[in-house]
């Protein structure tokens, strides 16, 4: 499959056309989750998270292998509430992707790095939370993802006001366990100078917040919008480029997340490195043209038992006419 896949791509030709914004969730577009995360842009209703300096950190895996221009980023919200920020200071960078999975260092600082960009910094402003819904910060100064690092997002939050709710985010049971980082945090109420901490002082779970990702015509894959994908039941795999890009779609059973996973399989001539390597496929090579842009795969989970908890691991790669040959972002999720 691997030789046949390659000399397949080989021959794609590249297009010339425009692109638009794509988005990566993470990892997955649910917005069912009921938990809520006050930290990076919420408020818990004793006030205790009125001042927050928080970090996350997406997985390489979890991002396009092409790289890309990041635009904006998106939270679900467990409550329906509009949040009057006092300021609100977002910080993004790329992290060397010395291990598949990140470790997020106690100190902000270090997770930075010597090139951080400050892609929002806004005072007295209000964001409108819907439940069940995706809430949209667009950057004012777009950042440069570069393919094969991790990405850390930075948050500094003051709050002061009556209100509460924000975000959800995922429990350990919403995902392939230790798939996504633990977030640093540090929290206090207003006027704690909690917001220029300079490390963490959280001990809790510290489970990242529903978010995803907007990248400016660069290919993406992502999931049906929920946690796990049920034993029976019909999911579906969508693929995300410039119009006219000539794509395969490709499925994997693995006994384990993406986090486990050696080092990706790397083609030649192909920019970034595929997750998804040769084994057991659920279902064959999903390929063809998309004139769109949007192409959709809706799967039927077989009802075996055998599959139970095994994670179905996706990822595409495609000639895109803007990014150009190159694997998409990786997706994975426990079938149940």
């Amino acid at each position: 499959m691997r030789t046949a896949l390659c000399c397949w791509l080989s021959l794609l030709p590249i297009l010339a056309t425009t692109g638009s914004a794509q988005y990566i969730a993470y990892p997955q577009d649910a917005t069912t989750g009921s938990s809520a995360n006050n930290a990076i842009l919420g408020r818990n209703n004793t006030g205790t998270t009125d001042e927050v300096h928080a970090q996350i950190a997406i997985p390489e895996a979890f991002l396009p292998s092409t790289g890309g221009l990041v635009t904006a980023i998106e939270v679900a919200s467990n409550s329906t509430v509009t949040l009057p920020f006092t300021s609100l200071k977002i910080t993004a960078a790329n992290q060397p992707a010395t291990t598949p999975f990140p470790s997020l260092n106690t100190t902000f600082a270090v997770n930075l790095g010597a090139s951080p960009v400050t892609v929002f910094n806004q005072t007295a402003f209000s964001l409108n939370f819907t439940l069940r819904q995706w809430t949209r910060v667009t950057f004012t100064t777009p950042f440069y993802y570069v393919a094969g690092n991790h990405l850390v997002l930075d948050f500094q939050k003051v709050i002061g006001t009556a209100a509460t709710g924000g975000p959800a985010h995922y429990v350990a049971s919403d995902r392939v366990p230790y798939d996504l980082p633990i977030m640093m945090v540090a929290f206090g109420a207003l006027n704690s100078g909690a917001v220029n901490a300079t490390a963490n002082t959280s001990t809790g779970a510290r489970q990242p917040p529903r978010l995803r990702v907007f990248f400016l015509n660069t290919p993406t894959t992502v999931l049906s919008s929920q946690n796990d994908w049920r034993l029976g039941t019909s999911v579906t795999i969508t693929t995300r480029s410039s119009p006219n890009a000539i794509f395969a779609q490709l499925l994997e059973v693995a006994s384990s997340g993406l986090s486990q996973r050696a080092t990706p399989l790397k083609l030649p001539s192909i920019a970034g490195a595929g997750w998804v390597l040769p084994g057991p496929n659920l279902v064959p090579i999903v390929q063809g043209t998309t004139t769109t842009g949007t192409t959709a795969t809706t799967l039927t989970i077989p009802n075996l038992p055998g599959l139970s908890g095994k994670v179905l691991v996706c990822q595409s790669v495609l000639a895109d006419p803007v990014a150009g040959l190159g694997w998409t972002n990786a997706v994975d999720a426990r079938m149940q």
